[in-house]
């Protein structure tokens, strides 16, 4: 049959269209079976099946054409296609006939038509979006293990240009897409390549608000461990089945556990790294408490213990209502941070992964107290005078420095100084094993409790100081110790009772005892040394001169003496019920400079 037949057949087809529309489909149906070659037979018939609404014919005839011809009547309908899939992509309202396209497209999608129709696309440098969401609208039709190392490249691609909407197309759509798939391959740095941004990504949602919802963190970090089991899959992993009810120190364990044995470094510094990521975010939450309705602020702090060489791990005190789980998220963070950065190979990755998270600012606390744990005093200094904190949390942590450094003796009393004048509002409570011997502790930014720790540096200087050589202990020092001691008077009475023997022997000259000694079982037991003991006591500018010292006792006491002694033991007894914290505060400000210079070496 010539052409010339052959178009009058085609012909004949189209005019039976507006009356037997069947009939001119049986009769393309016999040209086609006769001509496999003829572009014009074929197309006519998909012409015929697209103007009867017969998606499932029509994708049969333009697949065919797609495949084996070429002809510009075809590549104008691909062209129509693929914008009908654009317009779908964007989720725009779209007329019947683009809607007519891209539902025949669904049925040969994942045949070699579609292929070439994705290949298009994929060509396309200005498509890529579309190339990566009509991959993932019509995944059900496409063949993943096939095409996910394309698609994934794309978005990688993408990322460079585009990294916010790239990266949430890759993380919300196609990687559940690649997770659901079960005999996926690909390549090792592709992959390696995904779990970097993946793991960044929710990382990263960790800090995105100071308000951020517990339900968001908790999904992120699920998240996390879904695509370590996906990635550990893929290349081979060591078995490390993570379960949510693990303690921190449990997977610490568990991942020494395989620390030696895993094939993949890469394993253990990713599973290191989200360790270090949610315990630091733990802590930090943790670090931050309602008291009295106000947010109170925890710091780590030197406990006034000896100084040692490395600090025993986990010998951090707290105490209510500061949560111990947090100390444990600390010492967790530590350890981790402690094996990124010793490991040759982690240090490099994990500062490059710290600068692009860019969350410095987030983590600079616990950077600060990583350094005070260590005692690392230069790191230390170089941090807290570069970071953001307030001027009192400075003051108090370049203190919790120098306590136990030698010859700061100046410096301890000048970080004092300028901490009791910048003192919190809030109350809150006093410590309750502030005296005890210790390497770390959590401080809250309260007053009592700031005021309690100023104190009980400053007793620990005095102490030091009477022990090192009782004979050469002054009364300034004495009656100093026994102003400062008020505020934890239960808590010290072996040293008040020790103080009082002293004084028994030596007796006292402190004039300040009028303004600043108001604790009634110190007032008491004065009055026992001037009722049971013979003791020089000058308690105040009027009971006695530097020249006429008076022995103040049971006998041959001077009368106007023994006046003026009850009169200050009235007044004082009057004052018991004043605020000792104020009265501390006030003694400190007032004598800083005279318990600077009582105290020569510290």
């Amino acid at each position: 049959m010539s052409s010339k037949d052959i178009q009058e057949l085609i012909n004949k087809a189209l005019a039976l269209k507006e009356t037997d529309i069947d009939a001119s489909k049986a009769l393309i149906l016999t040209a086609k079976t006769l001509f496999p070659q003829n572009f014009e037979i074929f197309f006519t018939d998909y012409q015929l099946q697209k103007a009867s609404g017969n998606c499932h014919e029509a994708a049969k005839s333009f697949s065919y054409i797609v495949l084996f011809f070429d002809n510009p009547e075809i590549l104008e309908e691909i062209k129509v296609l693929v914008n009908a899939l654009k317009m779908a992509d964007k989720n725009e309202k779209i007329s019947q006939e683009a809607e007519f396209y891209v539902n025949m497209f669904q049925y040969f999608a994942n045949g070699p038509a579609g292929q070439k129709i994705i290949m298009l696309l994929n060509s396309d440098s200005d498509s890529d979006f579309t190339y990566i969401r009509i991959m993932k609208k019509f995944s059900k039709n496409f063949n993943l293990s096939i095409h996910a190392p394309r698609l994934l490249e794309k978005i990688l691609t993408g990322i460079s240009v585009s990294p916010n909407e790239s990266t949430e197309l890759l993380v919300r759509e196609v990687l559940p897409l690649m997770m659901n798939e079960q005999n996926i391959e690909l390549p090792v740095d592709l992959v390696n390549h995904v779990l970097d941004i993946v793991f960044k990504y929710y990382i990263a949602k960790f800090w995105d608000s100071s308000d951020i919802k517990p339900h968001v963190i908790e999904q992120s970090r699920a998240s996390i461990i879904e695509l370590f089991e996906w990635v550990g899959k893929l290349l081979k992993w060591e078995p490390f089945q993570y379960n949510p009810s693990w303690t921190k120190d449990f997977f610490w364990q568990k991942l020494k556990q395989i620390e030696n044995v895993a094939c993949d470094v890469k394993q253990i510094f990713y599973l290191t790294c989200f360790l270090f990521f949610v315990s630091v975010q733990d802590y930090l939450s943790s670090t931050k408490l309602k008291i009295d309705s106000q947010d109170v602020q925890f710091i780590l702090v030197d406990g006034l213990s000896d100084l040692m060489e490395s600090p025993p791990l986990m010998n951090i005190l707290h105490e209510s209502p500061f949560p111990s789980e947090a100390a444990v998220s600390f010492v967790t963070a530590f350890k981790a941070q402690d094996l990124l950065q010793r490991n040759v190979i982690f240090f490099k990755d994990f500062n490059q992964l710290l600068f692009d998270l860019n969350i410095t600012r987030h983590i600079n606390r616990i950077v600060v107290d990583f350094a005070i744990y260590l005692r690392s005093n230069t790191d230390s200094y170089n941090l807290i005078n570069n970071s953001k904190l307030s001027n009192l949390e400075k003051n108090i942590r370049m203190l919790s420095l120098v306590i136990n450094a030698p010859n700061t003796t100046r410096e301890v009393f000048d970080h004092i100084r300028l901490i009791m004048t910048d003192l919190p509002t809030i109350s809150g409570v006093f410590l309750k094993n502030l005296a005890c011997d210790r390497s770390f502790l959590f401080l809250p930014l309260t007053r009592n409790a700031i005021v309690q720790y100023c104190t009980r540096i400053i007793i620990s200087a005095l102490k030091r100081k009477l022990f090192k050589d009782p004979t050469k202990v002054d009364d300034y020092q004495l009656g100093s110790l026994l102003v400062l001691l008020q505020l934890e008077f239960y808590e010290n009475i072996p040293l008040v009772e020790h103080i009082f023997e002293i004084i028994r022997v030596k007796g006292l000259d402190f004039p300040l005892f009028h303004s600043f000694i108001i604790n009634i079982d110190m007032i008491e037991e004065f009055m026992n040394l001037w009722r049971g003991h013979e003791v020089i006591l000058r308690l105040s500018s009027s009971t006695s001169t530097p020249s006429t010292q008076r022995r103040i006792g049971t006998r041959g006491a001077d009368k106007n003496v023994k006046e003026d002694f009850k009169q200050i033991i009235k007044q004082q007894v009057l004052r018991s019920g004043e605020d000792v914290v104020s009265l501390v505060i006030q003694f400190i400000e007032q004598e800083n400079l005279n318990l600077l210079q009582n105290l020569t070496t510290f």
